[in-house]
């Protein structure tokens, strides 16, 4: 799975959900309900905010109210399940009677699932993802659904994109987006390049800073591989995945490997090394020079 940004997203992060169909793209909003209305009218507290997936139809004027999610990682769950709580300010991601996303006053246990391998406690960026209600009671966990302005029906399939990445990087300089604008407008002219103000816009970014840098445009793993495993890509070609290790970390140098801790400690130990070598051959080419000079 590639994606205009890429990489993990940990609750250190914060993350939009948008919907992509064909050159069409989405962003989630906040619409009071008319249940809204009334408490407000009556002074009373606010109940549920309706969600619903508004249209980006230009970089002019973006979608207003849209909404920002705090990541909170829960334990994953005994049979490996990535759970979270997704929440803004003092409302939680949840459900209504009839199963469409909502926000409320609840907290609410969520499962992301996605169609990609990913670290515990990591949403990846980019990557198709369905979110579920966990029902602790009856041990069982129901799909939301999200409105789509201008579409029928509902859908239960969205992208998570981080708020803050990285763009645009050098050994010297590197380019920060902080904000739910920028993200937005990177994915719109991902689908829409001729767009107006496009060829402003960056086209990639990373939610690592080393990744960045290196500017390596990748593939995630399918869900079940590991890092470095070999993955065909539509244009029959193979190229490397970025995914988990059972042991390590997922490094890039020519291809994607898993570098255990005691490896990347004895790179550190032979440059030491090196440079001690260096160091000395530095002194003694000194001390040779001096004795000359004594001779002379």
């Amino acid at each position: 799975m590639s994606s205009p940004i890429l990489g993990k997203i940990s609750e250190s992060n914060t993350i939009i959900l948008m919907y992509l169909y064909s050159t069409s793209v989405f962003v989630l909003t906040t619409q009071p309900s008319q249940t809204d209305q009334q408490s407000t009218e009556n002074n009373s507290n606010l109940q549920n905010v309706n969600l619903i997936f508004s249209p980006v139809t230009n970089l002019q004027v973006l979608p207003q109210n849209i909404v920002i999610f705090n990541i909170k990682s829960i334990q994953s769950s005994q049979s490996g399940q990535n759970l979270f709580n997704l929440y803004t300010n003092q409302e939680w991601l949840s459900m209504d009677s009839n199963g469409l996303a909502v926000l409320s006053p609840q907290s609410t246990t969520l499962q992301i699932t996605q169609n990609v391998a990913s670290w515990p406690g990591s949403i990846m960026s980019g990557a198709t993802a369905q979110i579920s209600v966990m029902n602790s009671t009856t041990n069982t966990n129901n799909i939301l659904q999200f409105t789509v302005e201008g579409l029928p029906g509902t859908v239960n399939e969205v992208y998570p994109f981080p708020v803050g990445w990285f763009s645009g990087c050098n050994q010297e300089n590197s380019q920060a987006n902080l904000y739910a604008s920028g993200t937005v407008s990177t994915i719109f002219c991902n689908s829409n390049p001729n767009a107006e103000g496009c060829n402003r816009i960056p086209k990639n970014g990373w939610t690592e800073l080393i990744q960045c840098i290196q500017g390596t445009e990748y593939y995630y793993c399918p869900e079940g591989q590991t890092c470095g495993q070999n993955i065909s890509l539509p244009n029959n070609t193979q190229t490397s995945c970025y995914g988990p290790c059972n042991d390590g970390f997922c490094l890039f140098s020519n291809s994607f490997n898993c570098i255990t801790k005691q490896e990347i400690e004895q790179v550190w130990v032979n440059f030491s090394l090196f440079i001690l070598l260096l160091f000395v051959v530095f002194i003694i080419i000194l001390i040779l020079i001096s004795l000359i000079f004594i001779k002379l």
